[in-house]
């Protein structure tokens, strides 16, 4: 199992920001060069705490014969060991009505305090053991990742969202061009190229695992490019390139608002 979404990932972190981070991202999704979908994701944080929202929704022609969108938010402490999530929590909404809502509390120690699923997600799923109920959330364990990716340095993370454990990895290096997504007005050098893959643990859907399984079982790692300095964060991705069940995805960062310099 891959995500896209989720893919700069780390169990430990080796640096907090030096002032607040405040980034407001917006992402074009491609398939087969034309626009699928968009992708948005705000971070807030202070010396203390963060917040972590996200959107995602089909769009154009697409969106005519499936219609999604999905939003969440993670919230937590910023600890001299790291971002630690407090509570995650997301909706997705198919065809208008159909609802699934997953949240998660998390106690101080990392251990899940409460899991909160809809009847369908919950029906869906295989169970995930109690062991593998940690923290963090992949979207917690994306900011650490983000944090602490370096060039020459494989990352590797855990991560529960109510419904699924996973494990990721990431490999970084010098990126061997500057990046210049539509959302630069130039480009910009210092930045890291990165595959990253996932691996499903539990939580495997009863209804397409078997869909899953077939496809992910010979798909390549995806590739990121990862710029320097956006929003008082050490890297921010822009630009995400995978293999979807029907061909190539990307996903291009063309929106940013961070604080002026």
């Amino acid at each position: 199992m891959r995500s896209i979404a989720a893919l700069a990932l780390c169990p430990l972190l080796l640096g907090l920001p030096a002032a607040a981070a405040n980034v407001e991202a917006g992402y074009t999704v491609r398939w087969a060069g034309i626009e699928i979908g968009r992708f948005e994701i705000v971070l807030r944080s202070t010396p203390d705490d963060y917040h972590l929202a996200y959107q995602a929704a089909t769009t154009g022609a697409v969106a005519w014969f499936f219609d999604f969108t999905s939003d969440g938010t993670a919230n937590g402490r910023l600890t001299p060991a790291g971002p630690s999530v407090d509570n995650y929590e997301g909706r997705s909404v198919r065809d208008g009505d159909r609802v699934s809502r997953w949240q998660v509390a998390f106690a101080p120690d990392g251990t899940v305090a409460e899991v909160v699923l809809d009847d369908e997600s919950r029906g869906d799923r295989e169970p995930v053991p109690a062991e593998l109920m940690v923290a963090p959330d992949p979207f917690t364990l994306a900011f650490r990742g983000l944090l602490a990716a370096a060039a020459d340095k494989r990352l590797e993370g855990r991560s529960f969202d109510g419904k699924r454990a996973m494990d990721f990895y990431l490999d970084c290096a010098p990126a061997p061009a500057p990046v210049h997504p539509a959302a630069f007005p130039a480009p910009r050098g210092g930045a890291l190229f990165c595959t990253a893959d996932g691996e499903l643990l539990a939580g495997r859907s009863k209804r397409w695992g078997d869909r899953t399984d077939d496809h992910n079982r010979d798909r390549p790692p995806a590739r990121l490019w990862l710029a320097p300095d956006i929003g008082g964060v050490p890297h921010w991705p822009v630009r995400i390139e995978a293999e979807g069940r029907f061909g190539a995805v990307t996903i291009e960062l063309d929106h940013l608002v961070e604080p002026a310099a």
